[in-house]
């Protein structure tokens, strides 16, 4: 249950950024077209909802996944452990930003996924042992504990982002007097 909590724990941390935030310091776009705060927290949302929905989806059907989709896993997670700017494949366009959702409702999504995830978490991890459970556009084939390991490493790379977005957008929160 440790890799669910280090998910949890990255959650409350950005979470409790974000709170901090002014709505227009959320809304901001960079002016390079990347996404403001708001579409990044939807990507992450969107990402582990649509991940979870394949999984659950594929109950029962199981993918052998071989050491190819292994060293593409650990080459992806490396990846995404760096503050490199990667796009969404075309394969994953679900997974893009929508525009004009709040922080609230945001975090009322999130919190639906990972309780939904929190309570299949042990079935998943046990009746997946050692099979294939998702097949990432990039990577190939995931177990259970290399979807979960993605999902961590995809918040650090956001992580990159929002720093990006902070420095951008700091001007506003000056103006603000927050």
């Amino acid at each position: 249950m440790t890799k669910l909590s280090n998910l949890e724990r990255q959650k409350s941390e950005l979470l409790y950024e974000f709170s901090g935030w002014t709505p227009s310091r959320l809304a901001y776009r960079p002016d390079d077209g990347g996404w403001s705060a708001l579409q990044m927290l939807d990507h992450l949302i969107r990402t582990e909802r649509e991940i979870l929905l394949v999984v659950y989806r594929n109950e029962g059907s199981f993918h052998r996944f071989g050491i190819t989709d292994r060293l593409r896993t650990r080459l992806l997670i490396a990846l995404f452990r760096t503050d490199r700017k990667v796009k969404v494949p075309s394969s994953a366009s679900v997974v893009l930003p929508g525009n004009g959702l709040g922080l609230s409702v945001l975090t009322a999504e999130w919190a639906e996924v990972r309780e939904r995830l929190a309570q299949n978490i042990e079935r998943l991890l046990e009746s997946y042992s050692g099979s294939a459970v998702f097949r990432h556009p990039v990577a190939g084939w995931m177990d259970m504990h290399a979807v979960l390991e993605f999902l961590s490493v995809h918040l650090v790379h956001h992580g990159y982002q929002l720093k990006r977005l902070r420095i951008a957008s700091e001007h506003l929160q000056q103006g603000s007097g927050v």
